[in-house]
Parts: structure tokens; sequence; C-alpha cells
């Protein structure tokens, strides 16, 4: 593909993927960082909370209370019934297994039309096996609670046509703040949020690349050294970054290698110009959202720990 593309070696300086490990064998050979990809692994760390076993309990009491209405035509009839209640008329949602955000939305509206549902079911004893336990909708509404913020933000990356790496450090701080542990937090929250941060933090705990997303990020003018654990650290590194880039104007560029050979040539890496971040405006874009962060960041004086880190680093 790379060939194809006359894409060489020198103009490399990170390839994202998914996390499969065929993709991660693909281009383990090439002499670039490999980067994760932060929807992948954003979904992943939320899948690990949906399985946890209260959790997983709760989310399948509340699928199987949506297909008793979904398959039951007296339900259906019943429940409009109850919202001519002057109570607005939504369908329930039914989830799909490989995404998340379809999970959220199917607790979200059963709990707005919990109500409803259940003076339904209340009127037929033979439905009440329906009935999630108030266990379950407790736990449901702390799920809900969680991943409602982590959804908005989601939908506005998802609504980007152009970002960068240089955006990830910040990102990743947003994220860290929705996860931070407060003092109201029951300890299934906490321990939701801990699976999270634990699991996005070991995706990016290489010191490849950390040191990657740091030179990126400091060289945004949008950011510059405000979100470096070491800005000291950071410029070093940008300014040897800097030296190879102008090493490599002297000399032709070299072919990228077969896959085959692609092991025997060197560990060299450079860095290239980071794409502009889309110019385009809204009210819910991401630059509008990182600027948040960063306002939020400079009023508290303080940083928050973030998953973006080196093993070097002292830093919580």
């Amino acid at each position: 593909m790379l060939q194809e593309w006359s894409i060489t070696r020198d103009q490399l300086s990170s390839i994202t993927t998914d996390n499969a490990s065929n993709m991660k064998k693909a281009f383990q050979g090439l002499p670039c960082v490999w980067l994760s990809c932060f929807g992948h692994n954003l979904n992943l760390a939320i899948v690990k909370v949906l399985k946890l076993q209260r959790v997983e309990s709760a989310v399948r009491a509340c699928k199987h209370f949506v297909q008793g209405f979904s398959h039951s035509w007296k339900r259906k009839r019943e429940l409009k019934n109850q919202r001519l209640l002057n109570i607005p008329e939504k369908s329930l949602i039914h989830d799909v297994v490989t995404r998340w955000g379809s999970t959220f939305k199917m607790i979200e509206r059963f709990l707005e039309e919990q109500q409803a549902c259940c003076a339904v079911l209340a009127a037929d004893r033979s439905s009440w096996h329906l009935m999630p336990k108030d266990s379950d909708v407790r736990t449901l509404e702390m799920v809900c609670q969680l991943l409602g913020p982590l959804n908005d933000f989601t939908d506005v990356l998802a609504s980007e046509t152009k970002t960068t790496l240089s955006s990830l450090k910040p990102v990743m701080e947003h994220i860290t703040g929705i996860l931070e542990e407060k003092d109201e937090d029951d300890a299934l929250t906490k321990q939701m949020k801990k699976v999270m941060m634990d699991d996005l933090q070991q995706c990016y705990s290489s010191e490849d690349v950390s040191k990657l997303i740091d030179i990126a990020c400091f060289i945004d003018p949008r950011f510059k050294g405000n979100f470096s654990q070491n800005k000291d650290e950071t410029v070093m590194f940008t300014v040897e970054e800097a030296v190879k880039l102008e090493e490599m104007t002297s000399r032709p560029p070299q072919e990228l290698p077969a896959f085959t050979t692609a092991q025997e040539q060197g560990n060299s890496t450079s860095t290239t110009t980071v794409p502009s971040a889309a110019t385009k405006k809204k009210d819910k874009s991401l630059s509008c959202l990182l600027k948040k962060t960063y306002i939020s960041r400079t009023r508290n004086g303080q940083r928050r720990r973030c998953p973006v880190k080196r093993k070097s680093d002292s830093g919580g």
C-alpha cells in the first residue's frame, strides 16, 4: 500500500491502525512508530466497563426488558396508551453488541421511559419477571451518568473531518477530567473509572509513542508546551527531530523497502509536518472543546494525571 502511494521511509513518522494483531504484525517491520487508534482504544476501555459483573448483569436485564416490549404488540399498545398521559412518545432502543454507543442509548431511553413501561407491566402479573431489580436500575443510572459525557465527546470527535496527533494529549486530559474520581462517587463508579483509566494508560505507556505525542503537541501553535509533562525534555526531543529533518534535505529520499526485508532496515524515525486542524468552527467542535479544556486547566493552575506519559516520568 505504501509503495503504491509512493510513500518513502523518510516520509514516515507514524502509522495508525486499530489494535488487531494482524495490523500490528503487518507494520512492525517498518522503522516508524505504530500508534493505536484512539477511538478503538476508548471503545475497548468502555467495553471492559460493560463487562464488569454488576454492570453486565444490569445491562442484560435492560435488554430483556426491551425485548419484552419489542416482541409483544399488546405491550406496545398499552405503552402507547400510557403515553397519552402527557408523556412524550419515544420507542425503546435495541443495542448493537459491537457499538457501546448503542448500549448507552438503550440504557438512556430505558431510564426515560421506565415509568410508563413499568406501569404497563404492573397491570399484567405474567409480565412482572421483565421488571429489572431496583439494584439493576441504580446500576444503569450510574453507567448512564458516566458514559453520557463520553458519548457527547465521541459524537464531537466523529464529526471532525480532520484530526491531528497534536490534539491527542489535550483530548486525553479532557477524558482524564471526566474520569477523575470525586468524593461523592460510590464504589461502582470509582471502579468503572479506574478500569477505563488503567486501560487507556496502558495504550500509551510506550516511550516511543509518548515521545511522538509530546513532540506533535509541542509544535502545534495552539498548545505549545502547555501540556508537556517535562518541557525541557520535549524541547530537546524536538530539536533532535528538527536536526534529522535538516539532514534529510541534503540527500535524496530512500525508497520504501519491501516487507520481506523491512526488519533489516535501521530504526531511524522522522517527524513530518502535522496537518492543520479544521478551520471551521462549531459550538460543539473539537477545537472549541479543547479550548475549554485549556482554559479550565489554566484557571485551576494544576495538571491532571494524563494517561499519555513516558515511563521515566515521575509525575503522578
